[in-house]
């Protein structure tokens, strides 16, 4: 298996960051990759965790590494996985050369939304229905793990593990302790939890108006930074149906009559960057 395959295993095993999905392929498989080729190759994985189960089993074991030659002295106190600088300099720039000339990453199949016996096809339908569990379209949703970098009040720049934690975080009351603990949120669950009344969450008072143009934003920076998810946007052909039932203003709701605010929203970035 490549590090693709082995960080699309981690991420099924609900590995929420890179750093996580490292520690975990360690721990469990004795796999070394690389933090810089973990986010090289990270929304690649995301797409094909989506989209493909990859089974590892645990009574194989990975390669043994080849040993040291003698005239490579390390100290027992320096892990064996260490780079010196320049090295990783170096590394960096062939994971570039690599990234431009061969990972041009195209829409798999398995995006292409499931035959169900109790709906009709998108082709027939003309709408694409999608929630956080939906197999091939869960990308889509606001729960799916995407790193996204956005800008804070204060200027300073902050990486965000999932579009949700993002939109709740800027919605939130400053005062209150959830504001920090989605800013840390390592997965979609820990930032659905900080954003509801039963954890605690008060929203800042903004009208529906604000509301659609936050997750326009966070969507533009979700869909623009990891390549995968754009190219699986812009496969895609026809109208878009968030069916959230646990938010009727950001999907459909319970009775099927809400908002659908991401369904349009996706809708009108698709427009967008297929100009």
């Amino acid at each position: 298996m490549n590090s693709k395959e082995y960080l699309a295993h981690a991420i099924q095993e609900d590995a929420a960051t890179p750093i996580a999905a490292i520690a975990f392929l360690r721990k469990r498989y004795n796999v070394n990759i690389l933090g810089s080729e973990a986010r090289k190759l990270w929304s690649a994985a995301q797409l094909l965790s989506a989209g493909k189960l990859i089974n590892i089993k645990d009574e194989v074991k990975p390669e043994p590494k080849p040993e040291k030659k003698k005239k490579l002295k390390v100290k027992d106190s320096e892990p064996p996985f260490k780079v010196t600088e320049p090295e990783a300099k170096k590394k960096l720039k062939v994971l570039k050369r690599k990234v431009k000339s061969s990972e041009k990453i195209k829409a798999p199949k398995a995006m292409v939304p499931p035959k169900s016996t109790n709906a009709k096809p998108v082709e027939e339908t003309g709408l694409i229905k999608f929630d956080s569990k939906t197999k091939g379209l869960a990308p889509l949703s606001d729960y799916f793990p995407s790193v996204i970098l956005m800008k804070l009040e204060d200027g300073t720049n902050h990486y965000f593990t999932s579009a949700l934690a993002a939109y709740y975080y800027f919605l939130c009351e400053p005062s209150l302790p959830n504001k920090e603990k989605l800013l840390t949120s390592l997965d979609s669950r820990t930032a659905a939890y900080h954003g509801s009344e039963r954890g605690g969450f008060e929203s800042i008072d903004v009208d529906d108006v604000y509301r659609r143009k936050l997750i326009s934003k966070i969507a533009k920076a979700k869909f623009t930074q990891n390549l995968a998810l754009k190219q699986l946007l812009l496969s895609l052909d026809g109208t878009f149906l968030y069916t959230n039932t646990f938010d009727s203003f950001l999907g459909t709701g319970k009775d099927g009559k809400g908002a659908n605010t991401i369904g349009k929203v996706l809708n009108s970035l698709q427009a967008h960057l297929a100009k």
